[in-house]
């Protein structure tokens, strides 16, 4: 598989079964961003970010409601992820 339409494929086929381990509004967000032509690509990385992000709120992603996501969630997931580490493993914040 070298062309564009088989790469899509394989790109959605890919955004199927991680939406399958996402709760509903995950596949909602997906089409809406489909809807709007967004590039495949970037709804694969969209949704692995959603996906990483909700998995740092609650390991039990699939009984996440969008309600109970708090702005203290979304500040503590931002601050995890500028995390970086020196040679001698102590945390430096990029």
């Amino acid at each position: 598989m070298t062309g564009r339409i088989e790469n899509e494929l394989k790109i959605e086929k890919n955004i199927m079964s991680t939406l399958s381990t996402m709760p509903y509004f995950a596949t909602e967000w997906y089409y809406n961003l489909k809807a709007s032509k967004t590039q495949m690509s970037s709804c694969n990385d969209y949704l692995n970010k959603l996906k990483r992000f909700l998995l740092f709120i609650n390991r039990d992603v699939m009984n996440i409601e969008p309600k109970d996501i708090k702005l203290s969630d979304v500040e503590r997931y931002f601050i995890s992820i500028q995390k970086k580490f020196d040679v001698n493993n102590n945390i430096v914040y990029t």
